[in-house]
């Protein structure tokens, strides 16, 4: 049996593939891996726009990407991430609503209850083209999973497994990372009640009202134990609420070593001393709070940009995330090119070279924009288990389990129905966890048990006919949102409100338009049924043509051990999270030892050469269930891998256990405190 293609050979038809130039063989011995790398980076680094963030990533995520050098990662990540981020506008320039001049000229950016922007500008739809078809039509021939019944009536669903090996909980912490930046009004889906930033406002609240409501103001800046303020989480798969109880505990474990640390230099005073000055013990827990609270979102950040962002991209069991020590926050200088992608192309006519510039912006603000809440709808990716578990409410709740036959005034019924009885987060509970009589605290194990069957299930693939029976309501109750806020005419096209188009959103992100359904989803049932419904390919709606995207003829597959896919929700999602974090000044310009002190500034580095490739999840776990989380263990440094996809990965490493932790008996995980944690 013939062996297929070496990695080396894969990464040469890559290349090849785009038209680019390269050596006939690999077999040439002058022709070594760091030879290899020098040459393609300078290969690479002149070409601009869309070429450049393909190919860079390829280069920092493919074969070959330990085989650079530090200088050379430095020197390709800069392009890429400057390309990326001058992609998107900053500050946005259009919004998914009416738009005034305020009266004094000035505008608040990225604030929560502001309208979604609007990044995409539609072209004009003719009054004559026929009329859009249902959004229960397109959900049900496009998205929803395929459906099989046995003789007395059971409902089985076709569930594929992510092919990345990703857990249920990477999907658990992007409902963290989605609801930080996205909540749109229930009475004005264009108004967005969050900020546009990584705030981690699930914890913390959108205003000083729900802020106080999860905090004790003893002087100690802490946050009451194991709370949250949004509600939302209660009625979701419970690892994201899991997740949300750990960073609150991160945040009392950092305010106890600000106040350990740094009150000498603070000027703080012992909290014990201050119980009758409030004005006092207020300004001190004040300070130590918003302290803790900027030191924790770059915590949730790190985890973003490496554990999450890296399994998406599909590098987790490669690689990790970000590569090595190249960072998206940091100032970047390009004393050679300018960043033409997103601003005017000026040429000196005599090199016929793009004039020099010096510096990539950062800082500028944000403001989420429609087209990217549209991408985040992703229903397909929900496992069985979290299925099962939403099955259970949602059937739990309305008495039945037709879910085909759950309305849109039941969908409301039900959201108000599983509203939590005690509307203080303070003593709110979730998965039917009990508190702690005495600490107020969630069973240390009851937390790790909740992860660790979120690690053990495997996430869904992204793809068409992926979404399940239960999210029919709310996919559809998504879309009426998304796309039919200001319906005119015979589309769902509005003069402010609407999205663009599938194509419209790959041309502003520098992809390629589709040509055909086919080249879209290859799956002839799938483009059959998109031409059926639309007639065109450009007039497929985003969120079918995000969501029902093939991943096969995405440009990288057809082969096997593919260093990257670059699907359009893909590259959508990086230009996302680079923008997102590159655009807050708390995370670049404002990020120093001023403002995060010594303890917290050193607290938040990472370790790129730790054994999760430079990921940082594991230090949470450790820090706050540190009788759960084991050293060895692959639940504590992968846990958004599935473990048996993690044994295959590591299958030459010493060391690890891939077996599920044993929670310790309820006395020693009791007793159990935090100890030094791996970095």
């Amino acid at each position: 049996m013939a062996e297929g293609p070496t990695p080396q050979q894969q990464f040469l038809f890559l290349f090849k593939s785009k038209g680019i130039t390269l050596p006939e063989s690999f077999d040439d011995p002058t022709m070594t891996p760091f030879k290899m790398m020098v040459d393609l980076t300078e290969l690479v680094v002149p070409l601009e726009g869309q070429n450049l963030v393909v190919l860079a990533m390829l280069l920092l995520n493919g074969p070959y990407r330990l085989a650079l050098a530090q200088d050379q990662i430095t020197l390709l990540n800069d392009k890429l991430v400057a390309v990326i981020y001058e992609m998107m506008p900053h500050p946005p320039r259009n919004l998914a609503a009416q738009d005034f001049r305020s009266v004094d000229g000035a505008d608040r950016l990225g604030a929560a209850n502001m309208p979604y922007a609007k990044s995409v500008i539609s072209n004009p739809r003719s009054d004559k083209e026929p009329p859009l078809p249902s959004p229960q039509e397109v959900f049900n021939k496009l998205m929803l999973r395929e459906q099989t019944f046995d003789t007395d009536g059971k409902r089985t669903e076709k569930v594929v497994d992510n092919p990345d090996g990703l857990s249920a909980l990477t999907f658990a912490y992007g409902t963290l990372v989605v609801h930080s930046v996205f909540r749109s009004g229930l009475a004005d889906p264009k108004i967005n009640e969050t900020s546009s930033f990584f705030d981690l406002s699930p914890l913390y609240g959108d205003d000083i009202k729900e802020q106080l409501s999860v905090r004790n103001r003893n002087g100690r800046g802490l946050l009451a134990p194991d709370c949250f303020v949004d509600d939302r989480m209660l009625s979701l798969p419970p690892a994201a609420a899991a997740l949300l109880v750990i960073f609150n505990r991160n945040h009392n474990h950092i305010a106890g070593e600000l106040l350990e640390k740094e009150s000498v230099a603070r000027k703080w005073d012992d909290p014990s001393d201050l119980q009758w000055d409030t004005k006092k013990r207020n300004k001190q827990d004040d300070e130590i709070f918003e302290l803790a609270r900027l030191i924790n979102c770059v915590h949730f950040v790190n985890i973003v940009i490496t554990d999450y962002v890296g399994g998406i991209m599909g590098r987790t069991k490669g690689g990790g995330g970000w590569p090595l020590d190249a960072k998206v926050f940091d100032r970047i200088d390009l004393p050679d090119r300018a960043i033409t992608y997103a601003n005017a192309q000026k040429k000196d006519d005599e090199k016929n070279k793009f004039q020099k510039a010096s510096h990539v912006s950062r800082g500028d603000g944000n403001l989420v924009s429609i087209e990217f809440n549209t991408l985040y709808r992703w229903h397909a990716t929900l496992s069985e288990k979290d299925v099962q578990w939403t099955e259970g409410l949602i059937a739990s709740v309305l008495g039945h389990d037709q879910f085909d036959k759950v309305s849109p005034m039941d969908f409301v019924r039900a959201v108000r129905m599983a509203e939590p009885l005690n509307k203080d987060p303070k003593q709110s509970t979730f998965n039917f966890l009990k508190r702690n009589v005495k600490t107020n605290k969630f069973d240390d194990n009851a937390l790790a048990k909740i992860i660790f069957d979120a690690t053990d299930a495997p996430a869904g693939a992204f793809r068409a006919k992926g979404s399940p029976l239960d999210m029919l309501i709310y996919g559809i109750q998504s879309w009426v949102s998304l796309m039919s806020w200001a319906y005119k005419g015979p589309g769902r096209w509005g003069e402010c409100s609407s999205t663009c188009t599938m194509n419209e959103f790959r041309e502003w992100l520098g992809l390629p338009k589709y040509t055909s359904f086919k080249e879209w989803n290859e799956d002839p049932v799938i483009s059959a049924a998109a031409s059926d419904l639309y007639g065109h390919i450009d007039r497929l709606e985003l969120y079918p043509g995000l969501h029902a995207e093939g991943v096969v003829g995405d440009g990288f597959g057809n082969y096997a051990g593919n260093p990257l896919r670059v699907s359009t929700m893909r590259n959508g999602l990086l230009l996302d999270a680079v923008s997102l974090i590159r655009g807050d000044r708390f995370f670049t310009t404002a990020f120093n030892e001023d403002n995060y002190t010594k303890t917290g500034f050193a607290d938040v580095q990472r370790n790129t050469a730790n054994k999760a490739y430079g990921g940082c999840i594991h230090k949470l776990l450790m820090r706050t269930l540190p009788a759960q989380f084991p050293e060895d263990s692959v639940y504590t440094w992968f846990p958004m891998t599935t473990p048996p996809v993690m044994k295959a990965a590591l299958a030459n490493s010493e060391g690890w256990c891939f077996t599920r932790p044993a929670v310790p008996p309820a006395a020693a995980a009791a007793a159990a405190v935090a100890v030094p944690v791996a970095k």
